[in-house]
């Protein structure tokens, strides 16, 4: 993510950080304090294909 702080078109990590989130909110319909900070991209990524 450092490597792209000066990028001038920011629209590719957008598009991925609001598909994370989507898949998140889709995943757990309670949110806890215990959940903040945790990796959810890397969770994202390992798990997004499987299905619920």
């Amino acid at each position: 993510m450092s490597k792209h702080r000066k990028d001038k078109n920011i629209d590719e990590l957008k598009k991925y950080f609001n598909t994370v989130i989507g898949w998140v909110s889709s995943v757990f319909t309670d949110v806890e304090s215990e959940m903040r900070g945790l990796e959810w991209g890397q969770l994202y990524e390992a798990y997004h294909k499987k299905s619920l």
